[in-house]
């Protein structure tokens, strides 16, 4: 099986070279297919013919299934391919100033019907790794307006070590994203800031991941 896969592993290489390319099929996804099925359909039979003429074991067809193997390096690089084309919902990056701060609403807020969530942000622009805040998460508070929230309690409760908002060469804004079916983000599915966390599908102690991009810069 090892052999098979290490085959179609250079299959795959050869998939993309020049070589697939002088033949006239480096640039045609159904030519390469054809090729692939071609190869399995016919390493398929020789194995057969070969494995009964060496072997009296009853099993030789199933055997040959062996040969699938073969194209499961070039199915997963053409998976991933697909995959990556799917376009993700792009939102406008979030800006604090779009959002309002009513501290007397925080204050006042019935939190039982609250989803806990945990919170993966850099502090500081320059932090290598994301500090982990595990936040309450309204249910009828848009994303963006929570997250003003975030922002102004995290500052208040650790002056010394606040989450920065500005930079002098930019305009910050904020993308929110999540992980779809593992914890790490592998693949990430992102968030619309102006909805709720019902209308995000925000389960309770999910991970948000929150980052800074550049919005435009700043002119003097």
């Amino acid at each position: 099986i090892l052999s098979y896969i290490l085959l179609g592993t250079l299959f795959c290489k050869l998939s993309t070279s020049d070589l697939f390319g002088a033949i006239g099929i480096g640039n045609s996804r159904t030519a390469i297919i054809l090729t692939l099925t071609t190869i399995c359909v016919l390493g398929g039979w020789c194995y057969y013919l070969l494995f009964e003429l060496i072997s009296k074991l009853p099993y030789s067809l199933w055997n040959t299934t062996n040969i699938l193997w073969f194209a499961i390096p070039y199915l997963i690089m053409y998976s991933r391919t697909l995959f990556l084309d799917i376009p993700h919902p792009i939102y406008t990056p979030w800006e604090l100033s779009y959002g309002t701060f009513d501290r007397k609403y925080w204050d006042n807020i019935d939190n039982f019907g609250f989803r806990t969530v945990k919170v993966k942000i850099k502090r500081n622009i320059k932090d290598p790794t994301y500090a982990s805040l595990v936040v309450r998460l309204p249910n009828e508070i848009s994303l963006g307006n929570w997250f003003n929230w975030v922002i102004e309690d995290q500052n208040r409760r650790f002056p010394q070590n606040k989450i920065e908002t500005e930079k002098e060469d930019m305009q910050i804004g904020w993308m929110f994203y999540t992980s779809k079916w593992f914890n790490f983000p592998l693949f990430i599915r992102i968030l619309d800031p102006t909805l709720t966390s019902e209308g995000n599908k925000i389960k309770n102690n999910q991970t948000i991941y929150i980052r800074r991009v550049q919005v435009e810069t700043k002119t003097s």
